[in-house]
C-alpha cells in the first residue's frame, strides 16, 4: 500500500508547509485530528436574536461555507431568528471567525497501517453584542476524520462529505456555550414558578393542553416547541393542576380544526370534549417579530366560552421557554381566580 501524500489548504505558503509538516510527522490519525478547542466567556441571555458574522483569512467560498454552517446551527438551535453576512442590523449580535489554518489531506497511521482522511479548521472566535462589548472568545477546531484501509475509498464526495463535517463540527462547537446560557435560563425560570396551591375541596382542577398554532405564513414554526414547554412548566404546578397527558390530548384532537387552536368555538369544541374530561381547555399562539417572541394564551370551558386569556411576550436565549413559564404562571392565577376566589 502506498503511502500517502497530505495536502493542505492554508492561509500561505509558509502556514501550508507547516501543515503538511504536521500531518506527515504524526504517528497517528488520533494525532492528526487533535482538537484544540477553548472558549470562554459569560454570554448574556438576553443576546439580540440577530447575529452578523464576519469571517478573516479565508477565499469567499470557504467563508460562504463557514457562514453557511454556523446559520444551520443556530438557526436551526432556536439561538437567533437571523445570520447575516455582512453588518446592517443595529442591535445585532457579532461573531467573528478568524481562518488560522485549514488542513485537508490523507493520513498515514503507521500503529494501525491504515490510512485516514483528516478535515481540519483551526480558528479564532469572538462573539460581541449588540453594543460590541465581548461574550466569548477563544479557538475553536473544527474536525472532520475517517479512517479506511484503501486511499482509493477517499473518493471526492467522501472528501467534501468530510469538509462539511468539519465546518459542522466548528459551529456546534461556537454554539455550545449559547445553548448552555439558553438552557440556564430557561431552566431558572422553571425552577422560579411556584407550585399552585388550592383550598381544600377546589381542586385538582383538570385541564387539557390542546395545542399552539404558529401565525400564518410563519417562516419558522415555534408552536410545537412552545406547546412542549408549556407542558413541562404546567406540571411544574403540581397536584393541584392535573393536566391530561399528550397521548390522550392526540387521541382526542389529533388535529388543529381548520380556524386554528385558537379559533375554537362552542360547535368544533364539544368532540374533544366529548372525550377529554376536563374542566379547562388551553389553546394558543405564538409568532415572532423583531427578535422577539409572542405568545397568546386562552383557558376555554367545555363549552368553549374564554374564561381567561393570557399575553407575553420574551426575547433572548432560551426565550420560547421563559415564555412558556410566563404563560404556566398565568394559567395559575386564572385557575386560582376562577375556581379558588377565596
Amino acid at each position: 500500500m502506498r503511502r500517502p501524500r497530505p495536502h493542505a489548504t492554508t492561509l500561505g505558503p509558509a502556514l501550508a508547509a507547516a501543515a503538511v509538516l504536521s500531518l506527515c510527522g504524526c504517528p497517528s490519525i488520533e494525532r492528526a485530528a487533535v482538537d484544540r478547542t477553548k472558549l470562554g466567556g459569560d454570554v448574556p441571555d438576553r443576546l439580540d436574536r440577530m447575529l452578523v458574522v464576519a469571517v478573516e483569512g479565508a477565499d469567499a467560498a470557504l467563508a460562504a461555507e463557514l457562514v453557511a454552517a454556523v446559520e444551520d446551527e443556530l438557526i436551526g438551535r432556536d439561538l437567533f431568528d437571523r445570520v447575516d453576512a455582512v453588518a446592517g442590523v443595529g442591535s445585532a449580535a457579532r461573531l467573528t471567525l478568524r481562518l488560522l489554518e485549514a488542513v485537508e489531506g490523507e493520513v498515514w497511521d503507521g500503529w494501525e497501517l491504515s490510512t485516514g482522511w483528516v478535515s481540519r479548521f483551526e480558528l479564532e472566535v469572538g462573539l460581541a453584542d449588540g453594543a460590541g462589548a465581548p461574550v466569548l472568545t477563544g479557538h475553536v477546531t473544527g474536525l472532520g476524520v475517517d479512517r479506511v484501509s484503501d486511499a482509493e475509498d477517499f473518493s471526492p464526495d467522501k472528501r467534501l462529505d468530510l469538509r462539511a463535517a468539519a465546518l459542522h463540527d466548528a459551529a456546534v462547537k461556537v454554539s455550545r456555550a449559547l445553548r448552555r446560557a439558553a438552557d440556564e435560563r430557561g431552566l431558572d425560570a422553571l425552577d422560579g414558578l411556584v407550585p399552585l396551591r388550592l383550598s381544600p375541596g377546589a381542586g385538582p382542577v383538570a385541564v387539557a393542553l390542546l395545542g399552539v398554532d404558529d401565525e400564518p405564513g410563519a417562516r419558522r414554526l415555534r408552536g410545537g416547541q412552545l406547546e412542549a414547554h408549556l407542558g413541562e412548566a404546567l406540571a411544574a404546578l403540581g397536584q393541584a393542576l392535573k393536566v391530561s397527558r399528550p397521548e390522550e390530548v392526540r387521541r382526542a384532537a389529533d388535529r388543529p380544526p381548520t380556524q386554528g387552536w385558537l379559533g375554537l368555538d362552542e360547535a368544533s369544541i364539544q368532540p374533544v370534549a366529548a372525550q377529554l374530561p376536563v374542566q379547562l381547555f388551553l389553546v394558543g399562539r405564538v409568532s415572532a417579530v423583531a427578535g422577539r417572541f409572542s405568545a397568546e394564551l386562552r383557558a376555554l370551558d367545555r363549552d368553549g366560552r374564554v374564561v381567561f386569556r393570557h399575553q407575553a411576550t420574551a426575547g433572548g436565549l432560551g426565550a420560547l421557554r421563559v415564555l412558556a413559564v410566563d404563560l404556566a404562571r398565568a394559567v395559575s392565577d386564572g385557575v386560582r381566580r376562577a375556581f379558588d376566589p377565596s
